[in-house]
């Protein structure tokens, strides 16, 4: 059995932008610096499973993690693994 959760976050991906310089005192000049924000936007985290049997490949719907409001930061905790792995 193979399970992995993964996450996806708005914003993120963007072009990036290349630079050559030819005067290595420039590196940190505002002109060649690009600006982005920072911290965290809007999240989501799936969890997915799956696993072979005699070659038959059997798998779980994706699953959308919720927050734990009840944690310290309000993330995510074991709590829902283990729901996941209850459903």
């Amino acid at each position: 059995m193979w399970s992995d959760e993964c996450s996806a976050e708005r914003g993120k991906g963007g072009a990036q932008t290349w630079v050559f310089r030819t005067v290595k005192d420039n590196k940190w000049d505002s002109k060649f610096v690009e600006i982005y924000k920072k911290g965290k936007d809007l999240v989501a985290i799936v969890w997915g499973c799956f696993w072979v049997i005699n070659g038959q490949v059997h798998r779980l719907d994706l699953y959308i993690m919720d927050r734990d409001f009840e944690s310290k930061k309000h993330e995510y905790s074991a709590n829902f693994y283990l729901e996941v792995l209850e459903d």
